[in-house]
C-alpha cells in the first residue's frame, strides 16, 4: 500500500498581510497531481488544514475543491483535526462523507475506532488522532492521573486496543519532543506540549502534523511531512515537500520525499542597497518571490521600501543589518545619570543610538542651544 502523507496547509493564511491563497491552489493542484503519477492508494492530512478555527468561505471552498479532486481520482482520504482547526466544524458530515472514501476526525470522545484497508498483505489500520490537551482527555477519562500532553497521548493510544500483529498507521497532530520548531507554529510555555516519541513506537507508521519543517523524529516511522509552503521568514531555507510510504508485510517499510515546487517562494536577500538593485543581481531571479531584504548600509536609504518594492513587489521585511544594529550599548545608569550634565547626558544619547561620538562642530552646536534654553552647558 502506498501512502502519500502531508499537513499543516492552513488554508486562508495571511503572511505579513499578504494572501497566499494563489499559492495555495497552485500546491494543491501539485500535490493531487503526484498522488495520481505515484499511484498512491490513500492521502494522509495531519492537521492545520485552516489556519483559523473559523475559516473564510474562500479557504472552506478551497479545500473542498481539494477532496473532491483526490476522491473523484479513487484515493482513500484521511483528514484528522489540528491546533489551528475547529473540530466540530471539520467533522461535519463525517459519518456521511466515509461512506466516499473520505475519513475525517472527530471531536475526541476515547472511542477512537480503525478504519481498515486492505492489500495483497492484509488489512492495515487507520487511526485518527486530532489536536488534544490534557484538559481533553481528562474529560473522557476523569478516573486516569492525566497531568501532561505525554500522559493524554498514553491514555488515547492505550484505549485504542491496537492489535501489533497486524499493520497500524496512526495520524496525529501533536509536538514530539526534540523536534525543530519554525515561527509560524505556536507554542507552549516551557515545551509543555512535548509528546514522547515512544508513546508511538507500537505503529507501523505515524503520519505526524504541527511542525512545518520536514524531520524524523528519534524514531524513523514516526515522522513530520511538513507544510507544503513557506508560512515564516524562519523556513527560508526549507525544501518543502510530500512523504511517500509505502507499507509492505509487517515490518517493511520505504519512505520518501519528494519536493514541491511553489509558485512563489520565500527566501532572504541580503545586501546593499546598491547592490540589490544592481540589475544583473535579480533579472534572472522570479521578482513576484516573498522575500525579507536585509540592508547591510550604514546610513538608512531614504524611502528604501518603496524603491524596492518596484523590483520587489512582495516584500514581507525590511531590516538593517549594520554598526548601529549589530551593537547594542547599555545606556548610564540612573546613578551615573544624575552626575552628568545636560551636554554629556545628550552626547550619551547619540552615541548609543548612532554608534559614533558627537562630532566637535555637533557638540558646539548643542553647548548653544543648552546654553540658551537652560542658561547654561553644566
Amino acid at each position: 500500500m502506498r501512502i502519500l502523507h502531508t499537513s499543516d496547509l492552513h488554508l486562508g493564511i495571511q503572511v505579513h498581510g499578504f494572501s497566499l491563497h494563489e499559492d495555495q491552489v497552485f500546491i494543491l493542484q501539485q500535490i493531487c497531481d503526484i498522488a495520481q503519477k505515484k499511484e498512491v492508494d490513500a492521502v494522509l492530512i495531519s492537521g492545520d488544514i485552516y489556519d483559523k478555527s473559523a475559516p473564510s468561505g474562500q479557504a472552506v471552498q478551497l479545500f473542498d475543491d481539494f477532496l473532491t479532486d483526490l476522491v473523484n481520482k479513487g484515493l482513500t482520504v484521511f483528514v484528522s483535526a489540528g491546533n489551528h482547526d475547529s473540530s466540530e466544524r471539520l467533522s461535519y458530515a463525517g459519518r456521511l462523507l466515509s461512506a466516499q472514501g473520505l475519513y475525517i476526525s472527530p471531536v475526541y470522545s476515547g472511542e477512537e475506532k480503525a478504519i481498515v484497508l486492505e492489500d495483497e498483505h492484509g488489512p492495515v489500520n487507520f487511526y485518527l488522532l486530532p489536536f488534544i490537551k490534557p484538559t481533553h482527555v481528562r474529560q473522557i477519562f476523569p478516573e486516569v492521573d492525566i497531568n501532561s500532553y505525554s500522559d493524554a497521548v498514553a491514555q488515547a493510544i492505550d484505549v485504542m486496543a491496537i492489535d501489533e500483529t497486524e499493520r497500524n498507521v496512526l495520524l496525529a497532530h501533536q509536538f514530539v519532543a526534540g523536534s525543530i520548531r519554525s515561527d509560524s507554529e505556536r507554542i507552549s510555555i516551557g515545551g509543555s506540549d512535548n509528546v514522547e516519541a515512544a508513546l508511538m513506537h507500537a505503529f507501523d507508521y505515524v503520519a505526524l502534523g504541527h511542525i512545518h519543517r520536514p524531520q524524523k523524529t528519534s524514531y524513523n516511522h514516526i515522522l513530520y511531512a511538513g507544510s507544503p509552503l513557506k508560512y515564516s521568514v524562519s523556513e527560508a531555507g526549507h525544501q518543502k515537500s510530500v512523504s511517500l510510504v509505502d507499507l509492505h508485510k509487517k515490518g517493511e517499510l520505504k519512505m520518501e520525499r519528494y519536493p514541491l515546487e511553489p509558485l512563489r517562494d520565500l527566501r532572504v536577500i541580503k545586501g546593499s542597497y546598491d547592490e540589490i538593485v544592481y540589475k544583473p543581481n535579480y533579472e534572472n531571479t522570479n521578482r513576484e518571490d516573498f522575500v525579507k531584504i536585509t540592508l547591510t548600509d550604514e546610513e538608512e536609504v531614504p524611502e528604501a521600501l518603496g524603491k524596492l518594492r518596484v523590483i520587489y513587489p512582495n516584500i514581507l521585511q525590511l531590516t538593517y543589518d549594520n554598526l548601529r544594529s549589530r551593537i547594542n550599548q547599555s545606556l548610564p545608569l540612573l546613578s551615573e545619570m544624575d552626575q552628568e550634565s545636560p551636554a554629556e547626558l545628550f552626547a550619551d544619547f547619540y552615541e548609543n543610538q548612532n554608534n559614533q561620538p558627537l562630532s566637535v562642530q555637533q557638540e558646539e552646536y548643542i553647548d548653544k542651544l543648552i546654553d540658551k534654553f537652560w542658561g547654561t552647558k553644566t
